[in-house]
């Protein structure tokens, strides 16, 4: 374990995720570090009395902190309209920023980021977890040194169920944009799932800071929940390097299941399921295998508290630059909105206040165990072929 006493924290967010950095500052008994909360409305939070306890002062914005105290790394866990606007705050009063995923939904926003950081000379840490486990760093040195051979198609399923409280969890939940036009984008695959779509272009990066770049992207987005963006998607992108991605997920199911991928290459297929190992096989049947990446997702803090102590900022391993390609795949899903197919009435199963949709889950595995998209499958009746998107390279 790093030792940490001298970094100071801010914390803005305490309430939602922003309550797991709290359990792991408390489980490690360094919540003094924290210097000041950044939250409209801390009494929400689960551990409001350590704040109170430890008489951490409270504002309701990062300039109001900034004006009469300092901190060395600026953790954000706030609504994802916020996450642009207070990575930029903090950047320009010397933090350095962990922020939650997305750090924006907008590829302009990324690259003042990018500028900001380095006139300031400060880090900005992408809270994407199973980049910074140990598993997927040397995975993805052994991609990057040829180990495997040349990567050919990358697919991965994620099947998991919401209810009604989980789109209701927030005014900005399932919403594209805030009242006042900020992009929010909020979908399976711009927040809950996130991960693992960014873990494919981030495996395939030719540096350990980088992710491949898309070059096509197609893309089919329903939904059966009343919500302005999508429950369901089904992605097939090419990026660059000729590698194939299929990415599947949905909410709208009712069979909890994976993450489950499957990295095919030349020399070896990577398979992984969720709360196991990472298996990968060989051409000559040799069997490899490498720790859950979930075991590790704090490891994100520990890494950029340890960035921050030796001012080494190689431990800083998702930066702005890596989730470059995730922003441009969700700017153009967006883009693709008006394709969005509402399930038919008369597939949507309503109870215990979740809605799912029959036989869906049979589906996205059968286009997962074909590496298809549902509208090339006969049996999906309600699937129809998406938008395209084309990137520059």
């Amino acid at each position: 374990m790093v030792e940490i006493k001298e970094v100071s924290i801010l914390l803005v967010g305490i309430g939602g995720y922003g309550s797991t950095y709290v359990r792991e500052l408390l489980s490690m008994d360094q919540f003094s570090l924290v210097k000041g909360v950044v939250d409209p409305n801390p009494e929400r939070s689960p551990f409001y009395a350590e704040v109170k306890k430890g008489s951490i002062p409270v504002f309701e914005t990062v300039d109001e902190f900034f004006a009469n105290h300092s901190a060395d790394l600026t953790i954000i866990s706030s609504p994802i309209p916020y996450h642009n606007e207070q990575t930029l705050a903090a950047l320009k009063h010397d933090s350095h920023v962990l922020c939650e995923k997305p750090l924006t939904t907008d590829i302009e926003q990324i690259y003042d980021i990018i500028a900001l950081k380095n006139e300031k000379k400060r880090f900005v840490a992408v809270g994407f977890d199973w980049s910074y486990s140990r598993s997927i760093q040397k995975l993805k040195a052994e991609v990057i040194s040829g180990t495997f051979g040349r990567p050919i198609q990358f697919k991965t399923l994620v099947l998991w169920p919401r209810d009604d409280n989980y789109f209701q969890r927030a005014v900005w939940a399932g919403k594209c944009k805030t009242d006042d036009g900020i992009p929010i984008y909020d979908s399976v695959a711009n927040n809950a799932a996130a991960h693992f779509l960014h873990n494919m272009f981030y495996l395939l990066g030719s540096t350990p800071f980088e992710s491949a770049h898309p070059l096509k992207l197609e893309s089919e987005l329903y939904r059966v929940n009343p919500i302005e963006t999508f429950d369901t998607c089904a992605l097939r992108v090419k990026v660059e390097g000729g590698t194939e991605l299929l990415y599947l997920a949905t909410h709208a199911g009712a069979e909890q299941k994976g993450p489950i991928y499957e990295y095919v290459f030349e020399d070896a297929v990577i398979q992984y399921e969720r709360y196991g190992s990472i298996i990968v096989t060989m051409r000559d049947g040799t069997i490899r295998r490498y720790s859950d990446p979930e075991e590790e997702r704090s490891q994100k803090l520990f890494s950029c508290i340890e960035a921050v102590k030796t001012k080494d900022y190689t431990h800083v391993l998702c930066g702005p630059e890596s989730v470059i390609p995730h922003v441009m795949c969700i700017d153009a899903l967006h883009t693709a909105m008006n394709d969005t197919i509402v399930f038919p009435d008369q597939s949507v199963i309503r109870e215990d206040k979740r809605r799912s949709v029959k036989g869906l889950d049979e589906i996205m595995k059968k286009s997962f165990e074909l590496w298809k998209l549902p509208s090339e499958l006969e049996e999906a009746d309600w699937a129809v072929r998406g938008y395209t998107s084309i990137f520059s390279h």
